[in-house]
């Protein structure tokens, strides 16, 4: 448990998990705030790693009333995961949180995950209430995935006896993104939306983009979105994009 804490101005740097508050947290942060530079391969300006050791263990994984002001730069070998608030977000509950920061990230030839709030969220994370400014600047990966709020939603999809049966598990609700989000440049994939960068098994309620969404890349495999740029069995409504 972390309670009203801040980090103000200290320079944060890892070759692998690096936050302002938290490298890596399996509990509670409420009422947190970071003004530093955070620098690593799980970078995020609040929390760079938020998910259990054990996949199925119980108890609260939340992140809640936090805002970071800070610069977060992910980068290293292997995936790199970066965002506002959270870098990498597993089996837990972000909301209430603000970023005005810049996201920037780059893997080389691996793959890059990178949001205004968070980079990479998967199974059972819920994302709610939450809000960029920040620039988001996806440089270079093998696969590269940017979003306003969040790079990458992956819920899971089951198949059963042949028939396939939809577990829409992640949502992402009442969030807004007035960041430009820009992809420069990947290998084979690349995806940039205002909300979230590709989604699969999410679903998307009252959420809202007011930021320049470009993909730059020349991959063979290159899309944008003003919401989302490319999306798999997601469920959005009351959800709007709109620019001045």
């Amino acid at each position: 448990l972390v309670l009203d804490s801040k980090n103000e101005n200290t320079t944060v740097i890892s070759s692998n998990i690096a936050g302002g508050i938290a490298g890596e947290s399996e509990g509670v942060l409420k009422n947190v705030r970071n003004s530093g530079r955070v620098y690593g391969r799980l970078a995020g300006g609040i929390v760079g790693k938020a998910a259990p050791y054990y996949p199925f263990s119980s108890g609260s994984k939340l992140v809640t009333d936090a805002y970071n002001s800070g610069t977060v730069v992910a980068s290293g070998e292997g995936s790199v995961a970066g965002g506002g608030i959270v870098g990498y977000c597993l089996l837990s509950t972000i909301s209430s949180v603000f970023n005005t920061g810049l996201v920037e990230g780059s893997a080389n030839s691996a793959t890059l995950m990178v949001g205004g709030v968070v980079g990479v969220i998967d199974s059972n994370t819920t994302v709610s209430e939450t809000g960029n400014w920040g620039r988001v600047h996806a440089l270079n990966g093998k696969k590269v995935y940017a979003g306003g709020v969040v790079g990458r939603a992956s819920g899971y999809i089951y198949t059963m006896t042949g028939q396939q049966i939809f577990a829409v598990i992640t949502p992402v609700a009442y969030s807004f993104n007035y960041g430009p989000v820009t992809v420069k440049n990947s290998l084979e994939e690349s995806y940039a939306g205002g909300i979230i960068g590709w989604g699969k098994g999410v679903i998307m309620t009252t959420d809202y983009n007011r930021g320049n969404v470009k993909n730059e890349a020349k991959s063979a495999t290159a899309a944008a979105g003003g919401i989302v740029a490319v999306m798999d069995t997601l469920t959005m409504s009351s959800v709007y994009t709109y620019n001045d």
